[in-house]
This record gives C-alpha cells, sequence and structure tokens, in this order.
C-alpha cells in the first residue's frame, strides 16, 4: 500500500509505520492482541509485522518474536495489549531499542492507577 505522506512528521511513525510490534505481555492468546494483528495484516499493512502471541501464527507474513530484543531498532510502531501496571516495563524496553510510537490497548475498567497515566501522558503517551 503506497502512501503518500511527509515521514518526516512527528506523527508518522504512528499513522504511517514501516515496522510494528504486536506484543501482548503474556504471549498468549488474547481478544485484543489477536484483534490487532488481524486489523494490520487483513487491513493491508505491508510492512514488516513482529508478535509475541502464538495465534499469530495464523498469518506467515507475521514474524514470531520471543522477546521485545528480537524486534527491529527501526521499528517504529508497537500495539500493547497488557494491563497498566504491566506497561512501565514494556514501554520502558521499547523506549530503549528505540520504538518511535506506542498504541495501548485495554479492556480494564478505567479504574487504574492514576498516577501511572499522569506518568505517561509527561512522557508524551496519551
Amino acid at each position: 500500500m503506497s502512501r503518500n505522506i511527509d515521514t518526516k512528521h512527528w506523527l508518522s511513525p504512528l499513522f504511517c509505520p514501516k515496522e510494528i510490534v504486536v506484543y501482548s505481555q503474556s504471549g498468549e492468546f488474547d481478544a485484543l492482541g489477536s484483534a490487532a494483528i488481524r486489523t494490520v495484516v487483513e487491513g493491508g499493512f505491508d510492512g514488516t509485522v513482529y508478535s509475541n502471541i502464538q495465534d499469530a501464527s495464523a498469518y506467515p507474513s507475521v514474524v514470531f518474536i520471543k522477546s521485545l530484543g528480537d524486534i527491529s531498532s527501526s521499528t517504529d510502531l508497537a500495539i500493547l495489549a497488557a494491563p497498566v501496571g504491566d506497561l512501565s516495563m514494556v514501554i520502558g524496553e521499547l523506549e530503549n531499542i528505540g520504538v518511535k510510537a506506542v498504541f495501548i490497548l485495554n479492556s480494564g475498567n478505567g479504574n487504574g492507577d492514576e498516577k501511572q497515566r499522569a506518568k505517561y501522558r509527561d512522557r508524551g503517551i496519551a
């Protein structure tokens, strides 16, 4: 899928990524992570997709990883399916790798730790 968008814009890694990792904290099948993989692959994304979710094997184009350390340092976007309490560690690891944007999927009831949410907002993560 060809895109004619300014790749120097600061939101380009979010809206026009070349590489994506779909990561679930458990690595097991879960509705959010599996839906994200399905949406990315079946939606026509033609870049590299990494995932640690076992269900991803249904898509031959998805590169299975055992840990975030297995992804490329040029990965633009991480789609995370993880509880709020686990995000700090995962996001720190993604920052160290060089991932440029994070999209968080969470099925929580909205009663998460407000300090955690404020910390992410302060770091530019909405």
